[in-house]
C-alpha cells in the first residue's frame, strides 16, 4: 500500500535470511573488511610509511570504492578508477584473498549453519555478559589505526566547530 516493494522483493526465508546475514556479517562487511584494512595499514607502517598516509590509503579512500561498487557494480567499479588501479587490483588481488580465504570462510558458514556460532555467542554472553565483547572493542581501541583516525577526522571533519 505504501509503495516499499516498488523497486522489487526477494523473496527468502528466516534460516537463509539470518544465515547469510552472520556469514556476511562475520567474513566481509565487519570482521574481513576490518581486518584487512587493519593489515594493510600495519603492513604499510611496518615499511616505514606515515601512519597518516597509511590510514588515508587504506581506509578513508575505502568509501569511494564501495560507492562505486554499489552504484555500478565490480566490473563497473574498476571501469571507473585509475589504470594503475584496475590493473594492480585485478592482477594482485587474488593473491592476498586467495583459495585459503575462501576456505576460511567456509569453515565460518559452516559455523553459522550448525549452530555453532550462534551457542558460542550465547554461552560467552553468559559467562562474561558485555565483557564477550568489551575486551575486543578494546584492543580494537588501541590499535594505531584508531588513534590516527581519530586524529585526522577532527581536522576533516573539525569536530566541534559549527
Amino acid at each position: 500500500g505504501i509503495g516499499a516493494t516498488r523497486p522489487g522483493v526477494i523473496e527468502t526465508t528466516f534460516k537463509e535470511e539470518v544465515e547469510t546475514d552472520w556469514f556476511g556479517e562475520q567474513v566481509d562487511l565487519c570482521g574481513g573488511v576490518d581486518r584487512l584494512i587493519r593489515t594493510a595499514f600495519e603492513v604499510l607502517v611496518e615499511a616505514g610509511y606515515q601512519p597518516e598516509v597509511a590510514y588515508f590509503e587504506c581506509l578513508h579512500e575505502l568509501k569511494l570504492i564501495v560507492d562505486l561498487i554499489q552504484r555500478y557494480g565490480i566490473a563497473g567499479m574498476y571501469r571507473r578508477v585509475s589504470e594503475t588501479a584496475r590493473y594492480g587490483g585485478l592482477t594482485r588481488g587474488g593473491l592476498v584473498i586467495g583459495e585459503g580465504v575462501k576456505e576460511a570462510m567456509r569453515r565460518v558458514l559452516a559455523d553459522v549453519q550448525s549452530g555453532r556460532f550462534a551457542r558460542e555467542w550465547v554461552e560467552a554472553w553468559r559467562r562474561e555478559g558485555p565483557e564477550a565483547f568489551n575486551k575486543y572493542m578494546r584492543k580494537l581501541e588501541e590499535h594505531p589505526i584508531e588513534k590516527v583516525g581519530a586524529e585526522l577526522r577532527k581536522m576533516m571533519w573539525m569536530e566541534g566547530s559549527s
